[in-house]
């Protein structure tokens, strides 16, 4: 098993009120590390797939305000249909009871909850069980969206590397290249 990620996303406090929480998706990119805040997946694949979750949906809010930037997830479309307005402690200061609700993603204990193996979201204590099973991160375009980024961290370190003509390498580079095509092409038909 592997760490979820790498990186805890951390929400910037000076970033400027704006009137649309819509406006904040540029800041809220760049602070979630150009990742989907709940299964950390990559945005450079299907960029144009991610948006702006409510973490507590505005139903149950009394305090925030719908354009509240600490509120605000940078998600992909799979992650955001899927949690949708759930939130099943409906008070906006208590996000679960151990087992059962959502952790903030840029809290340090969101990743507390899953791991990975070999690409695929393994939740690991009660409460991952919950948010893995009711944001549906065990869905597989989050294992190739994973497998793909390490494919093409691979292949960026290995056109690095000079090799002469007719390298054992060079044939092993071309076969990472087919195998990122083969997932870009899945993940276009998802």
């Amino acid at each position: 098993m592997a760490l979820f990620r790498k990186q805890t996303p951390q929400r910037r406090t000076n970033v400027a009120v704006k009137a649309d929480y819509g406006d904040y998706k540029a800041d809220l990119q760049k602070d979630f590390n150009f990742r989907c805040g709940y299964c950390d997946d990559l945005d450079n694949y299907q960029n144009a797939f991610y948006e702006i979750d409510h973490f507590v949906p505005h139903a149950y809010c009394k305090v925030l305000q719908k354009n509240s930037y600490s509120n605000l997830v940078y998600t992909c479309r799979h992650c955001n249909n899927a949690k949708s307005d759930k939130f099943p402690t409906k008070d906006e200061t208590i996000h679960h009871d151990g087992t059962i609700g959502f952790i903030d993603p840029c809290h340090a204990d969101y990743a507390n909850q899953l791991e990975r193996e070999r690409g695929k979201i393994i939740p690991i204590t009660p409460l991952g069980v919950y948010m893995w099973r009711e944001m549906k991160l065990y869905f597989l375009r989050h294992e190739l969206v994973h497998t793909l980024e390490r494919l093409d961290t691979n292949i960026r370190a290995l056109r690095n590397l000079n090799f002469p003509d007719g390298h054992i390498a060079k044939a092993i580079l071309l076969q990472l290249y087919e195998k990122a095509w083969e997932i870009r092409e899945q993940l276009r038909q998802m």
